[in-house]
């Protein structure tokens, strides 16, 4: 862990990044349910790659996450880095927020709102996201609503599978 010197006080930084490629490929998988040893034997690699791996990618993972949380004001009421999952609130969007990791994507901040989907230029760009996020979670989704709307059910699908409504 590095760390800077602020007056006196040392304030702790994590190193940021992401899975590599193996790694996040060894995450998804284990996410979607599929045993270590399957992944180890699909990839022709050891369960002690395959575990050492997931440990490694799931830490960073969660230090992502937080990062993510902290540089967004996002006060976390659950996190998971072996699902890449994050749930708190904005109080600056006074809004639920989700923040997600994805091999794919990346980590993506997600603010719980009632726009005007319509009307916004990033509508394809939400409805692509989404759609990449729910085929990772292996969960269908319906394409009539608006992105806010798709994102609310997802995110919603998501939590309950977690566990995470209170």
């Amino acid at each position: 862990m590095l760390s800077n010197k602020r007056k006196g006080n040392t304030m702790p930084q994590a190193i940021l990044r992401y899975p590599s490629e193996k790694q996040a490929k060894i995450w998804l998988k284990r996410r979607q349910g599929i045993a270590p040893s399957v992944i180890a034997q699909k990839m022709k690699v050891s369960r002690a790659y395959v575990s050492k791996s997931l440990k490694q990618a799931e830490n960073r993972i969660e230090v992502l996450l937080d990062h993510a949380a902290r540089i967004n004001r996002i006060k976390l009421h659950h996190v998971s880095p072996i699902h890449g999952l994050a749930v708190g609130y904005c109080a600056a969007h006074k809004s639920e927020t989700t923040i997600s990791y994805s091999p794919t994507l990346g980590v993506q901040v997600w603010y719980e709102h009632h726009g005007d989907c319509g009307s916004c230029s990033d509508y394809n760009d939400c409805i692509k996201l989404l759609d990449t996020l729910a085929k990772e979670w292996r969960i269908p989704l319906s394409s009539n609503a608006p992105p806010t709307g798709v994102a609310k059910n997802l995110f919603s699908k998501i939590t309950r599978k977690l566990d995470w409504i209170e």
